[in-house]
């Protein structure tokens, strides 16, 4: 009884001991595991995406089982999606998701599964993912945004429209997903507008004796720049009589909001399209108040503030290619203002200019083409 009690008594300190050794292994493992996780996450830090990479994997191989193995998992996958090797990442959100089926990222999985696929243009199956999205949730908005170039990669851009402005409505106001939605939906209806894709707002006018683009154009309130572009027609196209042209005759109007250096397009009361704008420096400050533009000028003169007078295509032309002279309807307003573009696009986004809302190059070239004269721009604090 005695041998036994003592042999008893050995087990026990042995199974202590195993059990010790046990316990100062996993801790020294879990230990090395949050070291080699938080030394990828000082790699990613520098942007040094290659060395994050093989640490998440020395970690991944060591300690597959740790607490840091989900995040780490998840760094590998954003890795490989910004190296756009959306194959990899897929496999990597694959496995986070069986590896972690109760995880708190399920949404986010789900998002980023829908991500990969839709650039391995396996376009049913992302939308899948993206349907998953909750309405409210951190990942609906771009969901949603997901869905919507899925549609117009499709060809169906009225669909994508519809759900671009969705977004939109569901995103809040200067967040990245706002600028996406918001940058989505711009880039849609100048795509729309510039085709010959029918949509519930143009008409098919057909072309009379004595019609000229202008007078179309002047009829219907549109650009003369919008009848040719959505029609696929050059400057000196002569009309033919009987001729059906794609006409869209929408009423705009222009909000520009100094306070955050944007500028927001409506078009029959609907958001069209947001530019960013320079606006006045503080010794030059932009006048808010009501205007309509008065007058649109293709590579127009400089009348610099000193004098000095710069020509259409001068290299120090402040003007740039476009001018869209602003007319005052309230009194004490300027007279001289306008939107235009800029040779010096970097300032656009901050108080910059003599006063004058300044845009990107090619930014003003389609404004110019969109905006009939008469359109009301508002400048507003």
């Amino acid at each position: 009884m005695k041998k036994f009690a003592v042999g008893l008594l050995v087990l026990i300190i042995l199974a202590g001991i195993v059990s010790g050794l046990g316990y100062m292994v996993r801790q020294r493992a879990a230990k090395e595991a949050e070291q080699q996780y938080y030394l990828g996450q000082s790699f990613l830090e520098k942007n040094d995406d290659a060395r994050a990479r093989e640490a998440f994997k020395t970690l991944l191989e060591q300690s597959p089982r740790s607490r840091f193995a989900e995040p780490a998992i998840s760094q590998l996958a954003m890795i490989a999606e910004r190296a756009k090797e959306f194959d990899k990442a897929l496999g990597y959100w694959t496995r986070l998701e069986s590896n972690f089926p109760m995880s708190s990222r399920s949404e986010e999985i789900k998002y980023h599964k829908g991500y990969c696929l839709e650039n391995l243009k396996r376009y049913d199956d992302a939308r899948k993912m993206y349907m998953a999205a909750t309405e409210g949730s951190q990942f609906y908005v771009p969901s949603r945004c997901g869905l919507g170039r899925i549609e117009e990669a499709s060809g169906r851009l009225l669909d994508a429209r519809d759900i671009y402005r969705d977004a939109v409505k569901a995103s809040v106001a200067g967040t990245d997903d706002y600028k996406e939605a918001v940058e989505l939906l711009g880039n849609i209806n100048v795509r729309l507008l510039f085709s010959k894709a029918k949509t519930p707002e143009s008409i098919l006018y057909r072309v009379k004796p004595g019609d000229s683009i202008s007078s179309i154009g002047s009829k219907f309130s549109v650009t003369k720049a919008s009848i040719l572009r959505a029609n696929g027609l050059q400057p000196d196209t002569p009309l033919r009589v009987n001729w059906s042209l794609k006409i869209t005759p929408f009423e705009y109007k222009v909000v520009i909001d100094m306070s955050d250096f944007r500028m927001q397009v409506f078009a029959n009361d609907q958001l069209f399209k947001e530019y960013d704008v320079g606006l006045g420096r503080p010794d030059s400050p932009t006048t808010p108040g009501k205007y309509v533009i008065g007058n649109k000028i293709v590579n127009p003169t400089w009348y610099s503030p000193k004098g000095k007078v710069y020509p259409p295509g001068d290299p120090e032309n402040e003007l740039g290619t476009r001018w869209m002279g602003l007319q005052p309807l309230e009194p004490n307003l300027p007279t001289d203002l306008g939107i235009h573009s800029t040779i010096h696009p970097n300032t656009v986004g901050w108080a910059s200019s003599s006063g004058c809302p300044r845009m990107r190059p090619a930014d003003a070239e389609e404004l110019f083409d969109i905006l009939p004269l008469r359109t009301p721009v508002l400048i507003k604090e």
